[in-house]
């Protein structure tokens, strides 16, 4: 409360911590509040104040680096704000963050935003007019850090290439490297341009003008800012260096004595050198370089140096050069090199002659310690590897000593041979023979070679051996027990030990077989003694199963190989055991057929043996038994009979062959089955028998007649023939008088229980013409007829079966139907008077 009268003109000190954008004062009459007063017109902000303590004016921060900034707020309402930098010195803003804890510290990481004008601000994210910069400006600066140089334990040689490596916080954009040789008091720089830092290396190789050193630095610089840079944490070393040119690539091969110039080049200050042999691999494959291998020491100058190879037989050798006043600077063969023997071939050196299976010395002088030798031997020269054979392997033998080995010739005929000795374990230490030697080799015939049976147009094995690489031979065969050989059986074949010969149509005993080498006649050998060329016969016919009947003519066949003249027929009846049968004790075997009437000798074991007459031991039998068979005919019934049940019918048939007794059959079924015994046996001989028909009524029936001891025998029927019922009409019988509409029986006997129905009818015409009663009625001997109004003095019943019109019968004679009459009036008792009229 003012005093009114004095006071136009109020200080608010200090503004409340009230902020808002909707803030108005009013001014009242303070006796009279309600009705004196005025208020702003419209209203006015309390804002929130902020003081930027970090970062001050000049301080500099770090890409990435994490760093706070601090301020003092007044206005408590304000719980967050919003900070931003400007790398431009205010002139535009990057955000931060909008959502700060007003708490008066923020943990910013440094962001790649590279300046020398750099500022902070912070605002109330509601008010904008509430805010607050960096009352200076701060640096934002990069970072480098070398990594490589950096540990110590470099060491790194002059005349080489060595990557120096670095880490870049930042957006650098390029350097310039220096070099100090003594601990950073003195750089040079050793990029010609700037260096892309983003890259984060860089090649350098170490030249000549670079000063040798153990106290060596690297240095990087910010080309843009040289506050911005970073030495190497510890010294490292710059040295001289040698470089082994020769023995160096892979695949160098040397022999002991030859002699080898070694080469090196050397950079920087280095003296004199050692050079040594490592047969382990040296450095680089796990070995050393013991003293006693010292080659020699020479001025590093020099460059080179004619080395003796020693007796240092091995794959894994290797060179080093070392500086003799610092075992640092040294330099090794970059691959293995290979120490090895030589050897010289002293027999066979061509234009010898050996034989297989004979011994014969292997001569040859090893230089330098090996163990073993390989020994082989080649059909053609060594000219191709595939054909290079094995012969031994032995001890190598003193260095410089004539060794020699005892070989027994293999089988490799040939004038083309050679001899091949090598270090076992070095097939690149060999020697060969200058010139070719010869091989030759033998034949023996093992098959045919005495007392063989060979069957014409048959395929047999002449088998050989053979000693020495032969490869054709010639093969002939001799008919007269080898006085000459005119007959060729192949010119030319593989010698691989058998072929396969069809034997010739040569039939004898004194054949022999002669081998030879189609390239050399000179070698050969023939069948020990003679062997034997047979004809052969098979039997095709008969030759098991077939079924020849008595009296009729059947053909003998057969094939023949060779030229078998004749030959002779024989059956036996016991299955092969005996041979009493003659069929033809001679015929013309080319014909390979005869026609043989079968003898009546039924049996079922029975073959037939066709045999050359000149040679029994040739011939051939029926692989299984056949059958000599007779025959049945049936004669009666044969088709179209009707036998009367109870009556005795004659079954008659003919027959070829003695068949003893045969079996008699029915059938119901026009001969699908025979189901029905007549008799298992009678004497087939009678050719007739005597049936007494069965109360078996049908249609369809047919005999069968088997041989009774083989069913494969057999005649039936030619067609159906019929078994009937015999019927008799008892009532009428003839004389009788039946009246229309009377009921009279019917009555009949059938002597057939087989027949189920019958058919009755009546005729009044005496039998020409029938009417039917019933078409169906049970077999029962009796049926009660109603007298049809048919009135007749020549009346007749028949009675048939119902499934066979054919067996019937009718009435004996004549009965009579006749009509009746019955007077109604006068009917007895009336008076009629005379002149009246009545009905």
């Amino acid at each position: 409360t003012v005093d009114s009268e004095t006071t136009t003109l109020f200080s608010w000190n200090p503004i409340p911590d009230q902020v808002t954008n909707n803030a108005k004062i009013k001014v009242a009459d303070s006796d009279n509040e309600e009705n004196v007063y005025d208020e702003s017109d419209s209203a006015f902000h309390i804002a929130a104040t902020f003081t930027i303590n970090t970062p001050g004016d000049g301080e500099v921060l770090e890409v990435g680096s994490s760093y706070d900034i601090t301020w003092v707020r007044q206005g408590s309402a304000v719980t967050q704000v919003k900070l931003e930098y400007s790398d431009n010195g205010g002139s535009s803003w990057n955000l931060i963050t909008d959502t700060a804890s007003n708490s008066g510290v923020y943990p910013w990481t440094v962001p790649d935003a590279i300046s020398t004008s750099c500022k902070v601000k912070i605002s109330d994210p509601n008010n904008p007019n509430a805010f607050d910069e960096s009352d200076g400006y701060f640096k934002i600066r990069g970072k480098l850090q070398v990594t490589s140089p950096n540990t110590g334990n470099e060491s790194w040689n002059v005349g080489s290439t060595y990557p120096i490596t670095w880490i870049r916080t930042g957006s650098i954009a390029t350097i310039n490297i220096y070099y100090s040789p003594d601990n950073g008091n003195n750089w040079v720089k050793i990029n010609t341009t700037a260096v892309d830092a983003s890259q984060e290396t860089w090649d350098w190789y170490i030249d000549e003008s670079i000063s040798i050193s153990t106290q060596a630095l690297i240095k990087i610089v910010d080309t843009s800012d040289s506050t911005v840079f970073d030495i190497s944490d510890n010294n490292f070393e710059v040295k001289g260096s040698v470089h082994l040119i020769t023995p160096s690539d892979a695949g160098i091969s040397l022999s002991v004595g030859d002699n080898y110039t070694i080469t090196w080049e050397k950079y920087g200050a280095v003296g004199n050198i050692d050079i040594h042999y490592s047969t382990d691999g040296g450095i680089a494959g796990g070995g050393a370089y013991p003293e006693t291998n010292l080659i020699t020491t020479v001025p590093s100058t020099d460059g080179s140096f004619i080395w003796s190879v020693p007796d240092e037989i091995g794959t894994n050798l290797r060179i080093r050069i070392r500086a003799v006043n610092n075992y640092n600077v040294w330099d090794e063969s970059d691959n293995s090199f290979e120490i090895k023997g030589k050897v010289t071939l002293n027999r066979p050196l061509g234009g010898e002659v050996f034989y297989v299976g004979d011994t014969e010395q292997i001569q040859w002088t090893p230089t330098g310690t090996y163990a073993q030798v390989k020994l082989e031997y080649s059909t053609n020269g060594f000219a191709n590897e595939s054909e290079a054979f094995p012969i031994a392997v032995v001890s190598a033998g003193a260095s410089g000593v004539m060794q020699s080995y005892d070989w027994t010739v293999p089988d490799a005929i040939g004038s083309n041979l050679k001899v091949r000795v090598s270090d076992n374990n070095n097939p690149q230490v060999v020697d060969v023979s200058p010139n070719p030697f010869t091989i030759k080799g033998k034949l023996k015939i093992t098959t045919p070679n005495g007392g063989e049976e060979w069957v014409v147009n048959s395929v047999h094995n002449i088998t050989w051996q053979t000693t020495g690489s032969i490869a054709n031979v010639k093969l002939e065969y001799s008919t007269d027990g080898g006085g000459t050989y005119p007959n060729g059986i192949v010119a030319s074949t593989p010698s691989d030990g058998v072929y396969e010969w069809t034997v010739p149509d040569a039939i004898g005993s004194n054949l022999k077989v002669r081998i030879s080498d189609a390239s050399d006649s000179s070698v050969s050998d023939e069948s020990d003694a003679t062997f034997t060329i047979k004809g052969a016969l098979h039997l095709t016919s008969p030759n098991g199963g077939e079924a020849w009947q008595v009296s009729n003519p059947y053909n003998i066949t057969w094939k023949r190989t060779g030229s078998i003249q004749f030959v002779e027929l024989r059956y036996s009846l016991d299955g092969g055991q005996t041979w009493p049968g003659i069929i033809a004790d001679s015929t013309d075997a080319s014909a390979e057929n005869f026609t043989w009437t079968i003898p009546d000798n039924p049996c079922t074991t029975v073959k037939v043996k066709v045999t050359d007459t000149s040679d029994p031991s040739v011939f051939d039998i029926s692989d299984a038994n056949f059958k000599i068979v007779g025959s049945l005919t049936l004669t009666s019934p044969n088709g179209g009979e009707k036998w009367k049940v109870g009556e005795q019918r004659k079954i008659t048939w003919t027959m070829v062959g003695s068949i003893a007794n045969v079996k008699l059959e029915y059938s119901k079924n026009s001969g699908q089955s025979f189901d029905y015994l007549i008799t298992e046996s009678t004497p087939g001989g009678s050719k007739e028998y005597y049936w007494d028909i069965p109360d078996d009524v049908t249609t369809a029936c047919r005999v069968k007649i088997t041989d009774a001891t083989d069913a494969t025998v057999f005649d039936t029927s030619d067609a159906d023939f019929k078994i009937q019922a015999v019927f008799d009409v008892i009532q009428p019988d003839g004389g009788e008088v039946w009246e229309v509409g009377t009921a009279q029986n019917i009555t009949w006997t059938c002597n057939a229980t087989t027949v189920a129905n019958v058919k009755l009818e009546y005729s009044t015409d005496g039998g020409t013409d029938w009417n039917t009663i019933i078409d169906s009625t049970p077999n029962t001997g009796s049926y009660a007829w109603s007298v049809p109004d048919d009135i007749s003095a020549n009346c007749k019943v028949r009675v048939s079966d119902v499934n066979d019109s054919e067996a019937f019968a009718t009435t004996f004679g004549v009965f009579k139907i006749r009509g009746s009459l019955d007077l109604t009036s006068p009917d007895g008792g009336e008076t009629w008077i005379v002149g009246s009229q009545h009905n």
